[in-house]
C-alpha cells in the first residue's frame, strides 16, 4: 500500500472514530485526564417527548428558570427551584403527581437537595448570592445561610448551579479524597457538622474553574470548611444528583449538547486540583437549556430495587419545563444505566 493509500485509510479511520464519539459535532469534547472516555452513551430511557410532562402542575412559574430539582423517595415528594425565587415541592400520590406548596422566598435559587430523607429542612443554592441555604419545611423559614464567595469569588450568573449532599457512609465506601490526597471518609465538625459534606457544581463558563465541584464540609452555625475541588469532564457544570443507593455521582454538562456525566466520587491529581474519575458519560434526550437532573429510586408498589425515575428540567420550556421519566433498563454494573 503506497504512502498516500496508507494516509487517507488514517484519515478514514479517525473520521469514523469523531463520528463515534461525537467529537465531530462537539469539537470541544471532554476534557480527558488520567483515564479515557471511550465514547458517549445513548440514553437508556424513554425518548423526552414520551416522558411524562408535568409542566402544567405550575405553567405560569415554570413558564422559565426552572432549573433544580431533588427527588426524595423515601417520602415520595420532588423538589424544586427556580431562579425566580420560589421552589416548589410535588407529592406522588395515587399514580401521579399533585402540587403540595409553594415557597416564595427570593434570591436566585438554582439547585436544592436534603441531608435528612425524613427531615423538616431543605437546602437551596443560589447562584448569584454565592450561598448555600437551609429552609424548614413546615413553617418555610430560613434557619441558616452558608455565604461561599470567599472560596468561590463573585461569578454572578456564571456561578454555581448544581448542590449535592454526600453522606459520611458514602464518603467511607468511595474513598472520598480531600485536596490533598487525603482520605476524607466522615465530616470533620461531629455534631457540629451535617453528617456528611455538600458538593457545589460550578458554570464559571470561560474562567480557569469552569465545570468544577467544590466540596465543603458545613458546620451548623453557619461557617464551613473547603474540602477540595475537583475538575469534571467538562467545562460547565449545572446539576449533581448522588445515587445513595449505588454511590454514584450524577453531574450535568449543559454544554457540547447536553450529557450526564457519573463517577463513583473517587479522584485523582490534575495539577493543582483533583479530577473526578470518569465511569461513562450519557447524552441528555434533548438539547434545549437543561439544568435540572434527578434520579432514585421509583415509588410505586412492586418496584423492584433496581427500578429507577429519573427527572430533567428545561429552564428555557421548550418541550415542557419538567418531564418525568419512568421507564429504564434494569440496573447494570454499579448503578441504573447500563454501560
Amino acid at each position: 500500500m503506497t504512502l498516500k493509500k496508507r494516509t487517507l485509510l488514517f484519515l478514514l479511520i479517525v473520521f469514523q472514530a469523531m463520528l463515534r464519539t461525537g467529537s465531530w459535532l462537539f469539537p470541544s469534547g471532554p476534557v480527558l485526564g488520567a483515564d479515557t472516555i471511550p465514547r458517549i452513551l445513548p440514553w437508556p430511557g424513554e425518548k423526552w417527548e414520551n416522558a411524562v410532562d408535568l409542566t402544567s402542575l405550575d405553567p405560569s412559574l415554570w413558564k422559565r428558570n426552572l432549573s433544580g430539582i431533588y427527588w426524595n423517595s423515601r417520602t415520595g415528594r420532588l423538589w424544586l427551584a427556580n431562579n425566580s425565587g420560589t421552589f416548589t415541592v410535588l407529592k406522588f400520590n395515587a399514580g401521579v403527581f399533585e402540587k403540595e406548596r409553594e415557597y416564595p422566598v427570593g434570591g436566585d435559587l438554582e439547585a436544592i437537595t436534603q441531608t435528612d430523607l425524613e427531615g423538616d429542612s431543605v437546602f437551596l443554592l443560589a447562584e448569584r448570592e454565592a450561598e448555600i441555604r437551609e429552609y424548614g419545611i413546615k413553617d418555610g423559614q430560613l434557619r441558616q445561610t452558608w455565604s461561599l464567595k470567599t472560596c468561590l469569588g463573585d461569578l454572578k450568573n456564571n456561578g454555581p448551579e448544581g448542590l449535592a449532599f454526600i453522606p459520611d457512609e458514602w464518603l467511607a465506601k468511595g474513598g472520598f479524597q480531600d485536596s490533598a490526597g487525603q482520605v476524607y471518609n466522615r465530616s470533620a465538625h461531629g455534631a457540629s457538622g451535617l453528617g456528611g459534606i455538600m458538593l457545589v457544581a460550578i458554570q464559571a463558563v470561560g474562567r480557569a474553574q469552569a465545570g468544577d465541584v467544590y466540596a465543603f464540609d458545613l458546620k451548623k452555625d453557619g461557617t464551613w470548611t473547603a474540602v477540595g475541588k475537583y475538575q469534571t469532564a467538562r467545562r460547565e457544570s449545572c446539576e449533581l444528583a448522588f445515587d445513595a443507593q449505588t454511590g454514584l455521582l450524577y453531574i450535568l454538562h449543559n454544554i457540547d449538547g447536553n450529557t450526564l456525566e457519573v463517577t463513583d466520587l473517587k479522584s485523582s491529581p490534575q495539577g493543582a486540583d483533583r479530577r473526578f474519575t470518569t465511569l461513562r458519560e450519557i447524552r441528555v434526550p434533548s438539547r434545549s437549556n437543561i439544568e435540572g437532573f434527578s434520579l432514585g429510586p421509583a415509588e410505586r408498589v412492586g418496584a423492584s430495587a433496581s427500578e429507577y425515575w429519573c427527572f430533567f428540567a428545561d429552564d428555557a420550556n421548550e418541550r415542557g419545563a419538567l418531564r418525568w421519566f419512568s421507564r429504564f433498563s434494569e440496573s447494570g454494573q454499579g448503578g441504573p444505566f447500563p454501560f
